[in-house]
């Protein structure tokens, strides 16, 4: 069986290549498993959608801001061949008229079977509704499908690494695929996993979980794994809740250069609106012990998120000069398919969501947004003052 499987352009996006369509690689692996030949078609890098002929199935991952590209290819494509689409907008928006064969919710190996079964059989189901894989489903991404070296996630020749999946938090402002369910990735996988980056040339890597300290003995052999195995330079992303001073003494020794987390807001009762779980004061904190350890930190930052004002912002301004990371990143929120708010807009005090998916996206080029929600005090017009407030602000 023949599987194309289709990462389509973002053109909101500055950099839409920065990093490899990950999501895509695995779902290849697990294809791949099962004896599918599979080719990767990424246009987010510019390349050109072909179908070739003897193509048994045409897979196209989606976000939400996403969804009118998706539609348009596949409105291009789905006379060729069987059309597949999967994603974060799918799982959560399962009934979007895509014009696809089928749709995949949640993560893909739970479902590869049944799809491959309903391809094979040409009586592919409307919907198959998948779940979170177990560990032991997750297997190694197939990075040999694309050319990793085009992409340059932070601006420098590296490749992600993930050693899991999930997070067991449950902020407001998330969507999560696999739900709250936190998964390690099998450690043989992800060895190997760093062996065949290291062998492809790279001497930098990005861990990409959500937190890769969530689980003290998972990240501590890893990291060993690395120190003792490689000569590497790491980026990780991790969480204020979970920095351990002694596992960042063997971040360090592993080549740890630079760590990421999740700070969202100076101010406190923005983060307890968000179920962030933390304070400010923990997040000042651990900032500070990365810098004092000689870790550069990047932090990110949420901007507009229900019941943000003046005073709000400028307590995140306040944060930012006070810790002095040496990176930040600024999205607006946006309720996207599957969050809390999303989910419970009354609860926030949501007046209005755009009905245009188009509008649904972070951060933009040049670090624009389009508003796509309001509530009574947070109108489109205050949004743009109170972004424009925090960027000038840090």
């Amino acid at each position: 069986m023949n599987v194309l499987l289709v990462n389509p352009p973002s053109p909101y996006l500055e950099n839409a290549a920065a990093y490899p369509p990950m999501g895509l690689l695995y779902v290849a692996a697990s294809l791949e498993k099962r004896g599918c030949e599979v080719r990767v078609i990424d246009m987010a890098c510019g390349e050109r959608l072909t179908v070739e002929s003897g193509t048994d199935l045409v897979g196209f991952t989606c976000v939400t801001p996403n969804v009118s590209e998706v539609k348009r290819l596949i409105k291009e494509v789905g006379h060729l061949t069987p059309v597949m689409v999967g994603g974060a907008h799918p799982t959560f928006i399962p009934s979007e008229p895509f014009g696809a064969d089928t749709v995949v919710r949640g993560e893909f190996e739970t479902v590869a079977d049944k799809v491959i079964a309903g391809v094979l059989m040409r009586n592919l189901e409307p919907a198959y509704p998948g779940g979170s894989a177990e560990s032991e489903q997750i297997g190694r991404p197939s990075r040999h499908l694309v050319n990793l070296h085009k992409y340059q996630p932070g601006g420098e020749d590296a490749t992600p690494v993930y050693t899991s999946r999930g997070c067991s938090y449950n902020c407001a402002f998330c969507s999560k695929i696999g739900n709250n369910t936190y998964r390690r990735i099998p450690l043989s996988n992800i060895t190997e996993d760093i062996d065949c980056c290291v062998s492809a040339g790279f001497d930098s890597l990005v861990i990409g979980d959500d937190n890769f300290f969530l689980n003290k003995t998972h990240a501590s052999f890893i990291l060993n794994y690395i120190r003792d195995a490689h000569n590497l330079n790491l980026r990780i992303n991790t969480d204020a809740r979970t920095l351990d001073p002694n596992l960042l003494d063997l971040a360090i020794e592993a080549g740890c250069t630079e760590i990421s987390m999740g700070i969202e807001s100076g101010n406190q009762h923005i983060l307890e609106v968000m179920n962030k779980r933390t304070t400010v004061e923990r997040n000042r904190h651990s900032v500070r012990l990365l810098r004092d350890m000689g870790i550069k930190v990047k932090i990110y930052l949420v901007c507009n998120f229900p019941g943000e004002t003046k005073q709000t912002v400028a307590d995140t301004i306040d944060f930012v000069k006070d810790t002095e990371p040496d990176k930040v990143l600024v999205s607006n929120f946006a309720p996207m398919p599957g969050c809390d708010v999303y989910e419970n807009p009354e609860k926030y005090g949501v007046t209005w969501m755009s009905n245009n998916w188009d509008d649904y996206y972070l951060v933009g080029k040049g670090g624009g947004f389009q508003p796509c929600f309001t509530t009574k005090e947070l109108t489109k017009e205050k949004q743009v003052e109170l972004h424009q407030m925090l960027v000038d602000g840090i």
